[in-house]
C-alpha cells in the first residue's frame, strides 16, 4: 500500500477525495508505452 492509499482509507484525504467504504486502494498504473502523442517527452515507447 502506498502513502497515499493509507491516507485515503484513514480519511485524511476525505476533503479531496471522499470515500466511501468498502472502497478499493491503489492509485498505480502499469503498462506498456505504444505510442506517445505529439509534445510528449516524460514517455518512451518500448
Amino acid at each position: 500500500m502506498n502513502p497515499i492509499d493509507w491516507k485515503i482509507q484513514a480519511g485524511y484525504m476525505s476533503e479531496i477525495m471522499p470515500t466511501t467504504f468498502p472502497s478499493i486502494t491503489g492509485s498505480d498504473a502499469t503498462g506498456v508505452v505504444d505510442e506517445i502523442g505529439e509534445g510528449r517527452h516524460r514517455c518512451q515507447v518500448r
